[in-house]
């Protein structure tokens, strides 16, 4: 296909979105919608499988201390924890260390620390265990210790969270594809009030003898353009709730009150922003090609 001929096709494209306003943004909005949603969830499952796989092998018990104990307070219940039978191992973690480390696992996503001090981290003890299968046992034991307000274990979590994640897995693949068949039958009935108002232009056009494929791609190519925009716009709303989320969670010091993390922004972005584009030109394609094959006679 010649470049002149290729920028005509495109033009049609266009034009055809123009014509139809209201039905074009009712198809941008359902796909929009199909993409938010889904990529909303696919980081929940991210995340979720992310985890679980980093906790399997993490023998520990991190147990935090209330933020207003004072130092002489940390002491007594380091040496408590310290004493309990089948602690291996104990590291202070103070408010100044939690930062940095906070710091080193964001990467190039530190600026979401950006107005925040140690002050929202805790102090807490990393407990090594003997024998990961006391960890219950463990860890109510340096609960009781005063000034121990929570106290996590992984393979409590591990559990946990691999049911979520299986679940969450499911929920994502069926919301995915409900939300899809509405999209491609609302992009569907875009196309086919499309085709309908450019009857007669059509069969003029099929009279003086321009090709199958000359009629049919403009159609084509309104869907995909509804699929990209719909893309588009998507990744950027996704990537900014994701990234306001993990701008609360680390305000609040979240990072240290369970063992959960989250993959940074610049590690899932490139991923969601290939899919996005591919399931948002499926959509539209697949959209216009169903109704071109049922209205569209040539």
């Amino acid at each position: 296909m010649k470049l002149n001929m290729i920028l005509t096709v495109f033009k049609e494209g266009l034009n055809n979105i123009l014509k139809n306003k209201i039905m074009s943004g009712i198809s941008l909005m359902m796909v929009l919608i199909t993409l938010v949603l889904a990529g909303l969830s696919a980081t929940v499952v991210v995340n979720l499988r992310y985890n679980s796989e980093n906790m399997k092998s993490i023998p520990e018990i991190v147990a935090y201390c209330d933020p207003d104990m004072q130092e002489d307070e940390i002491n007594k219940a380091y040496e408590r924890i310290k004493s309990i039978e089948g602690v291996s191992n104990i590291l202070i973690v103070t408010k100044e260390e939690a930062y940095q480390k906070a710091k080193e696992m964001l990467g190039n996503d530190e600026r979401l620390l950006e107005g925040f001090g140690e002050e929202i981290f805790p102090v807490s003890f990393v407990l090594t265990l003997e024998d990961a299968s006391f960890s219950a046992e463990i860890s109510e034991k340096a609960l009781g210790v005063p000034g121990i307000y929570k106290a996590d274990y992984s393979q409590e979590v591990v559990s946990i969270v691999t049911k979520l994640s299986s679940w969450m897995k499911v929920v994502t693949i069926a919301l995915s594809l409900l939300l899809s068949f509405i999209a491609v039958t609302i992009i569907s009935n875009t196309v086919k009030l499309t085709v309908m108002a450019r009857k007669n232009e059509i069969a003029i056009m099929k009279y003086v003898g321009a090709t199958e494929d000359f009629i049919r791609w403009p159609f084509i190519l309104e869907g995909m353009i509804l699929g990209v925009l719909g893309a588009i716009i998507s990744i950027f709303l996704v990537l900014y709730v994701y990234e306001q989320f993990l701008i609360y969670y680390y305000s609040q010091g979240s990072m240290f009150f369970n063992l959960f993390q989250f993959v940074k922004i610049s590690d899932i972005s490139v991923i969601l922003a290939v899919i996005f584009t591919a399931f948002g030109v499926g959509i539209g394609v697949f959209g216009s090609i169903t109704s071109m094959n049922k209205y569209l006679k040539l």
